[in-house]
């Protein structure tokens, strides 16, 4: 008991370099946890993306870790909660005769490092518009910098990024090129084929409110949530911790990122994402209502009508039984008098 009672533990997080919308959650996460338990120590683990994650989480050298819903997960890797949305920017510039994904054939498309979740999500994006790794050039760029340059300069003609909708980096650009997004419209018949996109829209003017407005209208993109995961073998009552903190300390959060008005429970989307965790149900299933708070109205009614009805039926039972009283005690006076007029009567026919 004492010893579980004292014991530190330590919890790593394996999440994106420092500055990233991910490592910036995890930070504010970290911090509610050591404030809801001194015991528990986290540890954060920068990484260059998705691929390195789950490697860390497969071998066990992490226990929780954030990822795209569409990157490559290990067997033993479970679901926390949702956290923000990656919304896929496909960009050319605003010259640019590119209108469609499938105007990209022959074109050189600059975009994350491979082991970033956005590296394998355009290649599917691609084939949905029936071009293959060899009807384009994807060229990876470790550096974003140094790809965001590539494509200011002309280099490539395209550039692919899963970015938060409103992020800082794509102002930037937008405020040293015209740029314009591709439209993305087919969500419906692309979730036929992969079932975990999202569909998101990036309102007019979110990344320049004018001269030139960008996006210029509307404009609906496909997508995918960063999740928080955790390897299945992470004990449930630490779990539910972190549930427990990332939830109710979600204003705080906001504080640190504004994607923190995303985070949300996984129950919804059980059908999309990988096993929930027993700890983070548990946390979840808590904010269910028991029967008395389910039926608090009903039974309020009950416990207030209950003694009036009670009443009521005791004094309706005595009045009644107060009537068969005085109906007998009337039917044994005539039998009484009747009797008395037999006794004393000395003629039948009188009494008759």
């Amino acid at each position: 008991y004492l010893y579980n009672t004292y014991r530190v533990r330590t919890v790593v997080i394996a999440t994106n370099e420092e500055g990233s919308q991910s490592y910036i959650m995890m930070d504010a996460l970290a911090k509610a946890v050591q404030q809801r338990d001194s015991r528990i120590k986290v540890k954060i683990v920068q990484t260059a993306g998705s691929a390195d994650i789950m490697n860390l989480l497969e071998s066990y050298q992490a226990d929780f870790g954030t990822a795209q819903l569409d990157a490559e997960l290990p067997d033993q890797v479970q679901t926390v909660a949702l956290l923000y949305p990656q919304a896929f920017h496909m960009i050319v510039p605003a010259a640019s005769d590119i209108w469609s994904p499938a105007d990209l054939r022959g074109k050189k498309i600059a975009t994350s490092s491979k082991s970033g979740g956005g590296y394998k999500s355009i290649f599917e994006l691609l084939a949905y518009y029936g071009l293959s790794p060899e009807d384009v050039e994807v060229i990876p760029f470790e550096d974003g910098d140094l790809r965001d340059a590539a494509f200011i300069n002309g280099d490539v003609d395209a550039m692919f990024r899963a970015n938060t909708i409103g992020s800082s980096s794509l102002r930037e650009l937008a405020a040293q090129k015209d740029i314009r997004f591709l439209q993305l419209e087919q969500f419906d018949a692309m979730r036929i084929q992969y079932p975990y996109l999202f569909q998101y829209v990036i309102p007019k003017g979110t990344y320049r409110a004018d001269a030139p407005i960008i996006p210029v209208q509307d404009t609906k993109v496909v997508g995918v949530p960063t999740l928080l995961f955790v390897n299945a073998n992470v004990s449930e009552d630490i779990v539910h911790l972190f549930a427990s903190a990332l939830f109710e300390s979600q204003n705080d959060i906001v504080q640190s990122t504004i994607q923190g008005i995303w985070i949300e429970s996984p129950v919804n989307y059980r059908t999309l994402v990988p096993e929930i965790h027993s700890g983070a149900l548990s946390y979840f299933n808590s904010d269910e209502p028991g029967f008395f708070s389910k039926y608090y109205n009903e039974l309020s009614l009950l416990f207030t009508l209950g003694p009036v009805l009670v009443s009521l039926y005791f004094t309706l039972i005595a009045s009644f039984q107060a009537k068969q009283k005085s109906t007998a005690s009337s039917y044994n006076l005539e039998l009484a008098k009747l009797l008395a007029d037999l006794t004393y009567s000395k003629n039948i026919r009188t009494v008759q």
